[in-house]
């Protein structure tokens, strides 16, 4: 739910691999500026789809390349990141082009 309150993570708990988060909510507390956002989505493959990620970094590391530098010395190796994550079902009516 969305503008419910904040909420206080006061335990974290890793059991077999999952992450296991407690908390308590302060529904009083709706300054929602500078604090970490948190979403959530079901665990029910049949209702989620797993989703490929791609994250693009900057290729060069200085912010101005010298005369004098060796670019292959400054080219960022990792600015390629990809990964794999469970979305919500809703999404596999998306099509290509499409903003959302």
């Amino acid at each position: 739910m969305i503008k419910w309150g904040n909420c206080t993570i006061t335990k974290r708990l890793e059991e077999d691999g999952k992450v296991h988060l407690f908390g308590t909510i302060d529904e009083i507390d709706k300054d929602f500026k500078g604090t970490a956002k948190i979403h959530w989505v079901s665990a029910d493959p049949s209702v989620t789809i797993k989703v490929k990620i791609v994250e693009y970094d900057h290729l060069i590391t200085e912010p101005k390349i010298e005369e004098d530098t060796n670019v292959a010395d400054i080219v960022n190796h990792n600015s390629k990141i990809e990964y794999t994550a469970i979305a919500e079902g809703c999404l596999r009516r998306l099509q290509k082009g499409d903003i959302f």
